[in-house]
């Protein structure tokens, strides 16, 4: 018989037998290892050749082929045109097209002894965010976010102990494209010392719900002083001079500074008020 090129192959001679393939009838086949010059002098030597995708480029490159084969070779990737990862010279999609929508990048503005600042940067309207803050050292505990573009444009923007921040609109408002101050991040410390802290797991939506392309994470090295809850001047000593300064913070008569404001929260809720100097008269009268 001949093979796909036209060319004659042996497939088998037979000796003897009844039939073709009847039950209980096996056919015997004769060995013709010893004669196989005397049949090439006939229908000739054997092609050795071996078709098959030559280029090493190739996805299904075969080391063993001696011939290119038309059209066979495969490349592999994302052949949608439309895609942000397509690829030219790929012709077999392996599913790994890549569609952004816009792009939106984050980064730490001011750190203070309370207060972290997140900036963002979007190139599109974002309709919602979310992200985690972490630290190394476990000296910081978040607790709630406030201001920047995102209560500006009518944001909810919710926080738990465990850092996670989602802002977004029951409104559905957004943030316009630009740089600005996102959101305040406030915190209280449970120790003091060198940590790192994170953004992490950032996700971003625009207006419709398609992802945006952000930055993995951010983080930065700060350092948490240690401070005695009440002692705003830091002279190690809790009387009325605390309470006076406290209460010119309250009043806007004057500006927290460094590890004052940290030291004026008593209560540990991000905010100056009353409460926080009826906790410091109560524990200098003790």
């Amino acid at each position: 018989m001949t093979n796909a090129q036209g060319e004659y192959e042996l497939i088998g001679i037979v000796s003897w037998g009844y039939g073709w393939a009847d039950a209980g009838y096996p056919g015997v086949y004769s060995k013709i290892d010893s004669r196989l010059p005397w049949f090439f002098d006939y229908i000739g030597e054997p092609n050795t050749e071996i078709y098959g995708c030559t280029d090493t480029n190739a996805d299904n490159y075969n080391p063993d082929a001696t011939l290119p084969c038309d059209n066979c070779c495969e490349y592999l990737g994302c052949i949608d045109p439309l895609a942000d990862n397509y690829d030219p010279d790929a012709n077999v999609d392996d599913g790994s097209c890549s569609y952004s929508y816009g792009n939106a990048d984050f980064a730490f503005g001011s750190i203070s002894e309370n207060n972290i600042e997140v900036i963002m940067e979007n190139d599109v309207a974002v309709g919602g965010f979310q992200f985690t803050l972490t630290d190394t050292s476990n000296l910081i505990t978040l607790i709630n976010a406030s201001g920047g573009s995102a209560e500006n444009n009518d944001f909810t923007v919710s926080t738990s102990e465990l850092g996670i921040v989602i802002g977004f609109s029951f409104t559905g408002d957004s943030i316009s494209a630009g740089e600005s101050l996102l959101t305040n991040l406030s915190y209280q410390t449970n120790g003091f010392g060198d940590t790192e802290i994170c953004i992490q797991d950032i996700v971003v939506s625009d207006q419709v719900g398609n992802p945006l392309s952000t930055n993995l994470s951010l983080c930065e090295e700060i350092e948490i002083a240690d401070v005695i809850l009440g002692d705003i001047n830091d002279d190690s000593i809790l009387n009325i001079q605390d309470v006076v300064i406290l209460i010119n913070f309250i009043l806007s008569s004057d500006t927290p500074e460094g590890n004052e404001f940290e030291a004026a929260d008593l209560n540990s809720d991000g905010t100056l008020n009353v409460q926080d100097v009826v906790i410091l008269i109560g524990i200098i009268l003790g």
